[in-house]
C-alpha cells in the first residue's frame, strides 16, 4: 500500500506531462517519447546508486524499469524511491 502511494505521488509530481507509472509495464496513454529526459534520469540513478534501466516498447513507447530483489526490506525501497524522486526532479528540465 505504501509503494502505491508513493509510486502516485512520483507519478503526480514528475511525470503527469512525460508519461505513466504502472504495474508490470501496463500502457495507460499513449506520450510523446521523451528520450533524452529518460536517459538522464537513468543516469543520474546510476550516479545515485540507484539501477534502473529504460526497456522500449515499439509502438508503445518507453518504460523506466526498477527490478528490486524479491527479499528487498521496506526501508530500502522507500531508499530507492527518494533517490529516483531525487533524479526526476534534477533533471527535470531535460527534455
Amino acid at each position: 500500500m505504501r509503494i502505491a502511494l508513493r509510486r502516485a505521488r512520483i507519478s503526480e509530481a514528475h511525470l503527469s506531462n512525460r508519461g505513466d507509472f504502472t504495474q508490470h509495464g501496463e500502457v495507460k496513454a499513449p506520450r510523446v517519447p521523451a528520450e533524452r529526459y529518460g536517459g538522464a534520469v537513468t543516469a543520474r540513478c546510476l550516479e545515485l546508486g540507484l539501477n534502473v534501466n529504460i526497456v522500449h516498447f515499439p509502438g508503445l513507447g518507453s518504460v523506466l524499469r526498477i527490478a528490486p530483489p524479491l527479499t528487498i526490506a521496506a526501508e530500502d525501497i522507500d531508499l530507492g524511491l527518494e533517490l529516483l524522486d531525487r533524479a526526476l526532479l534534477e533533471c527535470s528540465g531535460v527534455s
